[in-house]
């Protein structure tokens, strides 16, 4: 997971795991690069394949820092919430007790 928010370290991203992966590892890959279009940037300054035998990617912020591998499902759980409609979020560790057709919208409401 990664660690947003330090004091004194408002833009630094703290990844504690793995942060790094690579194309052939086709969740990840896919996620990141084709359905949420993250920047990324080679692990290491040469761009060689040099990790595992292949080239690691790191997700990056808009200034080219590493923004750390929870903003793919950072982005994914806004995207959720946008899809919800004014007024609507997601609850975590909540009990879901039911899904129910939206009237007229054909969005699924849930409780």
């Amino acid at each position: 997971f990664s660690v947003h928010g330090l004091p004194s370290f408002a833009d630094l991203a703290v990844d504690v795991g793995g942060y790094r992966f690579q194309t052939r590892q086709r969740l990840p890959a896919d996620l990141v690069g084709s359905a949420l279009k993250l920047p990324t940037q080679c692990y290491d300054w040469e761009c060689a394949a040099k990790c595992e035998g292949t080239t690691c990617y790191v997700v990056k912020d808009a200034f080219g820092n590493n923004a750390g591998y929870a903003t793919a499902i950072e982005t994914m759980l806004g995207q959720v919430e946008a899809a919800g409609g004014p007024g609507r979020q997601v609850h975590l560790a909540a009990r879901l007790t039911s899904i129910e057709a939206a009237p007229a919208a054909g969005r699924a409401a849930s409780r």
